[in-house]
C-alpha cells in the first residue's frame, strides 16, 4: 500500500511559472523562485542529470533518483520485471551497503522513502536529515554503482514483487480499481490480467539475468538525481561530483514508443467478501502533447474538486474521489462516484459523472476559485509554493519527498522544456472550463469499472 500511496501521490501536478537568475555560493547559477526556494541544475561527464531544490529552514533533504524505466516496457514472458528491479535496486546489498528489508525501512528512514514503479518511471526515494544526508547519499550513489543479486534474496524479491501485483489488480478495491480500469480501456481481457498478477515469468530469472538487466539500465545515462531541503551550507556540487562522478556511464537506454492507445469501455466484475458495490469512471484525455491538455487538466482539477464535495467519503479510508496522474498517465483521469447498494450496472457510473456535471454546470466560479486551485497544484512541479504550503512543506518531510520525486518524473517524462511550456499555457488559461463537460459526459471518452458483491 505505501509504493501505491506514492504512485497516487503524483496526481494533480501543473505549473512553473517565470523565475529569475540568481547566484548562491557553492551552487553556481541557479534560479531563485517567488517562495525564497533555489533550483540548480547540472549534468555529470558521465551523463548523470543533477537538479537540487534548496528550501531554507526546511526538516531535511529528500533524494530521489529515477530512471526512465515503467511496467510499460516489460516484455510479453516478464510481467512485472522493473518492479522487480526497482525493489532489488532500492533494497539489495551493494559494495559495504548491507541488504535491507522493507521492514526495516520505517526505522532506517523514519522521515521517509518510496520506490514506486510506474507506467513510465522508476523512481527510488528516501528522505534524510540534515546531518545524515551526506552519508545517505553516499549509500545512494553505492547502489547505483551496482547491488549484488544472490538466490535468495532474487526469491524474496519475486516474491513481494508477485505479491504487490497481485495487490494492484486483485486487491482491495481502493486500489484495484486505479489499476483495473487502464486494463479495460486497453482491452486486456481477464486471462491477460490473471497472467499479470500471477507474474510467473520472473520465477525464470537467474540472479546473473537481473545483474545484467541492472548493468545495462541503471546507469548514470539513464538516470536523474533529484534533491529537495535545506542544504543550506552544503556545497552540494561537490558532493555530488565526489560520489557519483567516477561511476561509469553506461549507454543510454532508447526512449520508450508511444503509450498504447485506450479505448471507451464498460465492464462489471462481480467479486466476493466486498460490504458493497464500488466502482471507478475514467476519462480518456487529449494526448499531452496536445496543446488543449493543459485547459483539460484545469478542468479535472475543478471537476474532481466538485465531485469531493458532492460525493462525500464514507470514512478517511476511502478512496479519494478523484486521481489524475500526470506525470505518469496523463491520458486517463479517474473519478470514484458514490454508487448504492442496489445498483449492479457500470451504466449508474455514467449517470454520475452526469449528474454531478449537472450541478457543476449551475455553480458560479469566481477568479479567487481559480486562483486557489492554480496554487494548490502549480507548486507540486517546480513552481513557487503558497505560504501555507511552504509553511507545510517546512515541516513535512512527506511533501519534501514529494518535491524531488515530481521533478525527477518531470524530467524523465517529456523534459523541463515541454513542462515549461505547458506551465505557460496552463497559468495563462482564462477561468471556464464548460467546453470539457460534453467530453466528460461522452461514452465515447469514458471507461466504466464496477465491482458488484457476490450474493
Amino acid at each position: 500500500m505505501r509504493r501505491f500511496a506514492a504512485i497516487v501521490a503524483l496526481i494533480s501536478l501543473a505549473g512553473l511559472p517565470p523565475v529569475t537568475r540568481a547566484d548562491t555560493p557553492g551552487a553556481g547559477a541557479a534560479e531563485l523562485l517567488a517562495d525564497s526556494t533555489v533550483i540548480d541544475r547540472w549534468t555529470l561527464d558521465n551523463g548523470l542529470r543533477v537538479q537540487t531544490r534548496h528550501v531554507p529552514r526546511s526538516a531535511g533533504v529528500s533524494i530521489t533518483v529515477g530512471y526512465a524505466i515503467g511496467s510499460d516496457q516489460d516484455p510479453a514472458d516478464r510481467e512485472g520485471l522493473a518492479q522487480l528491479l526497482g525493489f532489488i535496486a532500492f533494497t539489495g546489498p551493494a559494495g559495504e551497503v548491507p541488504e535491507r528489508t522493507l521492514d526495516e525501512m520505517d526505522s532506517q528512514r523514519p522521515l521517509g522513502w518510496s520506490f514506486p514503479v510506474t507506467r513510465r518511471t522508476t523512481l527510488l526515494s528516501e528522505v534524510a536529515t540534515v546531518q545524515q544526508f551526506p552519508g545517505v547519499l553516499s549509500q545512494v550513489a553505492e547502489r547505483m554503482r551496482g547491488v549484488r543479486v544472490t538466490p535468495d534474496g532474487l526469491r524474496e524479491a519475486v516474491r513481494q514483487v508477485q505479491r504487490e501485483v497481485g495487490e494492484q489488480l486483485f486487491g482491495g478495491p481502493e486500489q484495484s480499481l486505479h489499476f483495473q480500469v487502464r486494463e479495460v480501456a486497453l482491452g486486456h481481457t481477464d486471462e491477460a490480467l490473471l497472467r499479470r498478477a500471477a507474474a510467473k515469468g520472473l520465477e525464470k530469472l537467474t540472479p546473473r539475468e537481473v545483474e545484467g538487466h541492472l548493468r545495462r539500465l541503471y546507469v548514470p545515462a539513464n538516470a536523474f538525481l533529484s534533491i529537495a531541503g535545506n542544504l543550506e551550507q552544503i556545497d552540494v556540487r561537490r558532493l555530488v561530483d565526489g560520489l557519483f562522478a567516477d561511476l561509469p556511464a553506461g549507454s543510454p537506454q532508447a526512449p520508450p514508443g508511444a503509450s498504447p492507445r485506450l479505448s471507451p469501455g464498460s465492464r462489471l466484475v462481480v467479486r466476493t467478501g466486498l460490504p458493497g458495490p464500488a466502482g471507478v469512471i475514467a476519462v480518456i484525455a487529449p494526448a499531452v502533447t496536445d496543446t488543449l491538455h493543459p485547459s483539460f487538466f484545469l478542468a479535472t482539477l475543478l471537476m474532481g474538486t466538485h465531485m469531493g464535495q458532492i460525493w462525500r467519503r464514507a470514512s478517511d479510508s476511502a478512496p479519494p474521489r478523484f486521481a489524475f496522474a500526470v506525470l505518469d498517465e496523463p491520458d486517463l483521469a479517474r473519478f470514484y462516484p458514490l454508487v448504492r447498494p442496489e445498483e449492479t450496472s457500470p451504466e449508474v457510473l455514467a449517470d454520475r459523472m452526469n449528474e454531478a456535471v449537472e450541478t457543476l454546470r449551475a455553480k458560479v466560479m469566481t477568479k479567487e476559485v481559480w486562483a486557489d486551485i492554480r496554487s494548490r497544484t502549480t507548486w507540486q512541479i517546480g513552481g513557487p509554493m503558497p505560504p501555507t504550503v511552504l509553511a507545510t512543506v517546512r515541516q513535512s518531510p512527506i511533501l519534501l519527498l514529494n518535491l524531488s520525486r515530481s521533478a525527477a518524473a518531470r524530467n524523465l517524462f517529456q523534459g523541463e522544456a515541454f513542462w515549461a511550456e505547458y506551465r505557460r499555457r496552463f497559468e495563462e488559461l482564462p477561468p471556464g472550463t464548460s467546453r470539457w463537460y460534453p467530453w466528460f459526459t461522452s461514452p465515447d471518452q469514458q471507461v466504466r469499472l464496477l465491482y458488484s458483491p457476490k450474493r
